[in-house]
């Protein structure tokens, strides 16, 4: 059977190729058919035969066949007529094309005529528009034809002509649907051109730009008129400041007004998985408050999140990052106070009596500096050399050194997201996960987030949407302040590690001839061993969010609801 098969395309291919290799040469101004198909017998041996009646073969043409194949010839001469040709056994037979007339309508999901409606013969320059009752009339149209039948908003259908055609239904092109509805105010979307006011759209390709596990981060750059403020006493405590063109509020809260999914949201931004979102819109004018009332005045933050889409195949997206960031460089702090500076300081303060009374104090066993130790020795007896000495020595460490080696860490950031979106004519649905995890810069410092995300559009009967959410967020911080604790009681010389490479007592509360002489009597030992502590005593924040969302719609008639 497969010889067969090759034996029979090698003949095909034989033929095809003989009379692709017969040429034509023939240069002659206002020949007659008649006289162009006896020169094709007599230059090629091939017969062409055709039907006077739907052939004139007097009407004369301009031929310019130089060395031109059979097909090319006959392509040019039967060109913008309805016949066609086949070459068989030495012959050329004209046919005459079946044509028909095509008359249909076009209608969307809705059974809603559309007029417009644009109906195109597939590689034809034959077009027609649907009328007001969604009707169409192509005419002498080629049996067999392909229609492609297109409208704006909706995507476009390619299907068969015949000479009764059914209705034909187009489906809304969610995608372009999206680009068109662009501004969302919380209470309704409208196409840009027709939005008043000031606004700033950031759609969901924008917004992917950033990698960051909070939704407000994403926005910084990329938003016109939407300022975060770095250096106030909101930023500073731990909350985003942010304000929309500038501040219009003394007394009262001055952070814009946040509507997730059509509703005021007062919770914790962290809270918001990113990867949740669809599309932000910023209001930024008068023409907010309008709708939103007196908070608005200080501008409004809108986010929509993703939704599922009717007739929408299942689709599953999955995302993950690792961001891995440098250490903080703790010398670009320009008030810092080196080592030898600061011993000198000591120094200066020591020979003017400074420390005196503190070293002759028998009972409150006050904190000296290892310097001001030193210096004492040498009032004691202790050559100046060897204070010399000790004190060189101390004049090259650098107290950040050890911070960055032991306290400081390249900081991770992890995110991965799935989700799933789909939807049949009466419902569709979203469901996400994601976890995200965080080690910060400081070691001992990490913060985890899990969030699901489920929304459901059901539509039970007609012009009746409702709609049902739940949103679930649990987060964990781990804060731990060793550093922080014992910055005020170090010096910049000061070494976490000592000469045998033991971890280093810091002493900050009592001096160290105290706690020995305790530990002498049998009580506990007090010495503070910073790199002992580290991680040991961290601060956990563990927060639960649920967020209940169901609306409810009903359409009256288009445009009311």
């Amino acid at each position: 059977m497969k010889l067969n098969s090759v034996f029979i395309l090698s003949i095909l291919c034989l033929l095809s190729t003989s009379v692709m290799a017969q040429k034509l040469n023939l240069v002659k101004k206002k020949v007659t058919l008649v006289q162009v198909f006896k020169e094709i017998t007599r230059q090629t041996d091939y017969q062409v035969i055709w039907n006077e009646q739907k052939l004139n073969v007097d009407q004369r043409i301009d031929a310019d066949f130089q060395n031109v194949s059979l097909p090319q010839v006959m392509n040019r001469i039967l060109s913008g007529l309805p016949l066609t040709y086949i070459i068989s056994k030495k012959m050329i037979i004209i046919n005459a094309l079946s044509v028909i007339d095509v008359h249909g309508s076009v209608i969307n999901e809705q059974n809603q005529l559309l007029e417009g409606a644009s109906v195109s013969v597939k590689g034809k320059n034959k077009t027609a528009l649907t009328d007001a009752k969604g009707q169409y009339l192509l005419k002498q149209i080629d049996t067999g034809a392909v229609l492609t039948i297109s409208y704006v908003g909706y995507q476009s259908k390619e299907v068969k002509a015949l000479p009764k055609m059914e209705k034909v239904s187009l489906s809304l092109n969610n995608d372009l649907l999206k680009e068109v509805e662009v501004v969302s105010t919380g209470y309704q979307k409208i196409p840009k051109e027709r939005a008043t006011g000031s606004f700033a759209l950031v759609d969901s390709v924008k917004f992917a730009r950033r990698v960051s596990p909070d939704v407000f981060s994403r926005l910084e750059g990329i938003t016109s008129g939407l300022l975060f403020n770095r250096n106030t006493v909101r930023a500073n405590s731990g909350p985003l400041d942010l304000s929309v063109r500038g501040r219009s509020t003394i007394f009262a809260n001055d952070q814009p007004l946040i509507i997730l999914d059509n509703f005021p949201f007062d919770g914790d931004f962290n809270s918001i998985n990113p990867n949740d979102i669809d599309t932000i819109t910023v209001l930024k004018d008068a023409a907010a408050a309008s709708i939103w009332g007196v908070r608005a005045g200080n501008g409004i933050i809108v986010i929509t999140t993703k939704r599922g889409r009717n007739k929408q195949p299942l689709s599953v997206s999955i995302n993950s990052n690792v961001t891995i960031s440098g250490k903080s460089d703790l010398s670009y702090n320009q008030n810092f106070l080196t080592s030898s500076d600061y011993i000198d300081i000591e120094t200066f303060l020591f020979d003017h009596g400074k420390y005196d009374k503190i070293l002759t104090d028998p009972q409150n066993y006050t904190v000296v500096s290892p310097v001001v130790q030193i210096l004492n020795k040498q009032r004691m007896g202790q050559s100046a050399d060897e204070t010399t000495r000790q004190l060189n020595v101390l004049r090259t460490k650098d107290v950040r050194n050890d911070e960055l080696k032991y306290f400081y860490r390249k900081p991770v950031s992890q995110q991965y997201a799935v989700s799933l979106r789909g939807g049949t004519t009466r419902s569709n649905h979203y469901f996400s996960a994601g976890y995200d995890k965080t080690d910060a810069t400081l070691v001992a410092n990490n913060n985890s987030r899990r969030t699901i995300n489920s929304q459901n559009t059901l539509r039970p009967v007609k012009n009746l949407e409702l709609e049902l959410g739940v949103y679930y967020v649990k987060s964990t911080s781990n804060i731990d302040s060793a550093l922080n604790e014992i910055s005020f009681h170090t010096t910049p010389y000061y070494q976490f590690k000592d000469v045998n490479g033991h971890n280093a007592v810091l002493d900050w509360d009592y001096n160290s001839r105290f706690k020995n002489e305790a530990l002498d009597k049998g009580f506990l030992d007090w010495s503070y061993i910073p790199l002992n502590e580290l991680g040991k005593s961290p601060r956990t924040i563990k927060d639960n969010n649920l967020r209940l969302n169901g609306v409810l719609t009903y359409t009256i008639i288009p445009g009311l609801s």
